[in-house]
């Protein structure tokens, strides 16, 4: 992921970049859409971007990360947001793939909103 970060700040164009999609939420900062811009702001040296800045629950930002419009996230990645989001369907799916003694490799916790960079 580094060198994809310095790669986006070497070639860093702020109107290009768009808006980060960062929620506010416990007190702190969580980034929703745009974690590579950030970290590539940070290789461009730029400190200050502006931000679409929303305050939302936790389940309503999972809604957004796996509907964002820019890279588009995983299949896997949209079945864990939608796991955490409580979407009834999903939930159904992966209680009847566990039922039946299957397993989905969720590659360890499922954690999707990042805190912001330090």
């Amino acid at each position: 992921m580094k060198q994809e970060q310095k790669k986006i700040g070497r070639e860093f164009d702020e109107i290009k970049a768009g808006l980060p999609l960062i929620n506010f939420r416990d007190n702190q900062y969580w980034i929703v859409d745009g974690l590579h811009r950030i970290a590539g702001m940070k290789y461009a040296k730029i400190d200050k971007h502006i931000c679409m800045i929303i305050n939302v629950p936790y389940e309503e930002e999972i809604k957004y990360f796996y509907e964002q419009k820019t890279k588009p996230p995983t299949a896997m990645d949209i079945f864990k947001a939608k796991i955490i989001a409580n979407e009834p369907e999903t939930l159904k799916l992966y209680e009847a793939i566990s039922a039946a003694g299957f397993n989905i490799g969720m590659g360890g916790e499922i954690v999707l909103a990042l805190p912001y960079l330090q």
